[in-house]
């Protein structure tokens, strides 16, 4: 068995690899090294921070290059349980990352869901 993170990771690395023809610039068709074109940051790992599962559902760059992230941070492995609305920002374009802030916290078991910024 594998575990999420490995997972995840492969299912991005396949996203990548279908859509990375059409990302090509026109010297990389005509046979010359291209870098790649995106860079992997794990915001939020269950293996080593408070909740026991995360599920993102925003992502927004705003025109100064600054990137906020937002996702459910789960108390439970399932969509019914109690869940903090988190965000992270990054404002030199997702090289550096702020600590996390809950938004909106879980009380007696509540939950928020779907964040998703309204840029």
């Amino acid at each position: 068995m594998i575990s999420r993170r490995t997972f995840a990771k492969g299912l991005v690395g396949g996203a990548a690899a279908v859509t990375a023809p059409h990302a090509l610039t026109g010297a990389a068709f005509a046979g010359q090294s291209t870098q790649a074109w995106y860079a992997e940051t794990t915001l939020w790992d269950s293996e080593v921070d408070p909740h026991v599962n995360y599920h993102v559902h925003g992502l927004a760059v705003l025109p100064d290059d600054t990137v906020v992230v937002a996702t459910e941070g789960r108390h439970e492995v399932s969509d019914a349980g109690p869940r903090d609305l988190l965000v992270r920002r990054s404002t030199d374009g997702g090289a550096t990352w702020t600590p996390t802030q809950t938004v909106v916290a879980s009380v007696d078991g509540t939950a928020a869901s779907t964040p998703t910024p309204g840029i």
